[in-house]
């Protein structure tokens, strides 16, 4: 049955005048709540460059050793949650550690660990094109934990060298009433050794 012929009905201003000022509330309170969630962050998150406290900070979630000693690069703290960027001493770069907590009640704790590790990665203008993984049993805080092995190659923005090969080790265990969480990776050659070395070396504090 076709309604194509049948008398079209005039549409009431008024109508359209309280469809507007409708989607005009509405796009009032979406602009409040986004200008009041970035001034919420902007009041609660901290970033920081200083290489002692983005060391500070790594060492009070994990007791570990780098060979040849490490350097801090950056830090993240919104509320109580708090994550820090380490890498080794000197160049060239042959590991570089994410290590951080959040909260044991979060419920979405892995969510924030994937998007503060995608922040870490920007950070570093950092791409690891990954090969080959597999999931592994290790100890981790007298823990046997699940750890996310990959092996891959290592590029970095605006660098015209070859890509690094590299192995990177994923890795999170609840301890203390917080999950701890590393993400490490080591470049170069006999990387999953670095990798494997520096993992090894992890005691939660």
């Amino acid at each position: 049955m076709s309604y194509s012929n049948l008398p079209q009905q005039e549409k009431s201003p008024n109508l359209w005048k309280w469809f507007g000022i409708g989607c005009g509330g509405c796009l009032l309170t979406s602009i409040l709540a986004i200008a009041g969630l970035g001034y919420f962050i902007h009041k609660n998150l901290q970033l920081s460059t200083d290489s002692q406290q983005a060391v500070e900070l790594a060492q009070s979630v994990f007791y570990y050793e780098i060979p040849g000693g490490s350097r801090g690069i950056l830090t993240f703290k919104f509320m109580d949650i708090e994550f820090a960027q380490i890498a080794n001493k000197h160049a060239p770069l042959q590991v570089l550690m994410l290590v951080g907590e959040v909260p044991e009640e979060y419920v979405s704790e892995q969510q924030i660990i994937e998007q503060i590790k995608d922040i870490f990665a920007r950070n570093q203008n950092s791409n690891f094109t990954i090969e080959s993984q597999k999931i592994s049993d290790k100890e981790l805080c007298d823990r046997t934990v699940k750890v996310l092995v990959q092996q891959g190659r290592l590029t970095f923005e605006g660098e015209t060298k070859e890509p690094k090969s590299a192995s990177s080790y994923t890795a999170k265990v609840n301890y203390n009433n917080t999950v701890r969480f590393v993400w490490l990776v080591a470049t170069g050659e006999e990387s999953n050794e670095k990798a494997e070395l520096v993992f090894a070396s992890l005691e939660c504090k």
